[in-house]
């Protein structure tokens, strides 16, 4: 009988989202990379994940791999909910850029694990614990008002709150002595860059 509790936390769905990309088996070491854990963490969960039958294991060397059991629910349940994920990524990605137009000259996504993933986009995250900076070229209070309309949009359409600023260049370099803009230059990746 499978527990259906272990997918009522968070880091497992964060493992199944990154199972669920991939289309060779993951390792724990594999999963640490994708995500901010450690590899014993990831270890433990895919262990926790084989045990209630939702993983395979196999064994490859002296480590082991794991892969999504052929036939389990999880796969036609989740499978849909991750693909509807990556379908709202992408209209959220693209509002923002319809939103604020031609003076949106960087979408930087940052915060959480976004540094340690492979081309992040919207469509291939978790969006819950990270933060959108958008660089424009102009007045920033009239584009941040039309950043509330879509944060409203967003709250009625997918119940999603996005956390998103809008800074203009100068004040993104010239603000570099503040931890918020330190933290944006060091792990923010610039979306339209990618």
């Amino acid at each position: 009988m499978i527990d259906l509790d272990i997918l009522s936390d968070q880091k497992v769905i964060q493992i199944l989202r990154v199972i669920f990309s991939q289309t060779e088996p993951v390792t724990g070491h594999g999963i640490s990379k994708k995500l901010t854990m450690s590899s014993n963490t990831a270890t433990k969960y895919l262990e926790q994940l084989a045990a209630n039958g939702v993983l395979k294991k196999e064994v490859i060397g002296k480590a082991y791999s794991y892969r999504l059991k052929d036939g389990y629910m999880a796969k036609e349940l989740l499978g849909p909910l991750f693909q509807k994920e990556a379908m709202v990524g992408r209209i959220i990605e693209e509002k923002l850029k319809m939103y604020l137009g031609p003076e949106l000259s960087a979408l930087i996504i940052y915060g959480g694990p976004v540094e340690q993933r492979q081309n992040p986009t919207f469509a291939n995250i978790d969006l819950n614990p990270y933060t959108v900076c958008c660089v424009v070229d102009a007045e920033t209070d009239v584009l941040q008002a039309k950043l509330e309309d879509l944060d409203k949009w967003l709250q009625n359409q997918f119940n999603i709150t996005l956390d998103a600023t809008v800074v203009t260049h100068s004040e993104l370099n010239d603000r570099q002595d503040l931890p918020l803009y330190q933290k944006i230059e060091q792990s923010g990746i610039n979306l339209l860059e990618s």
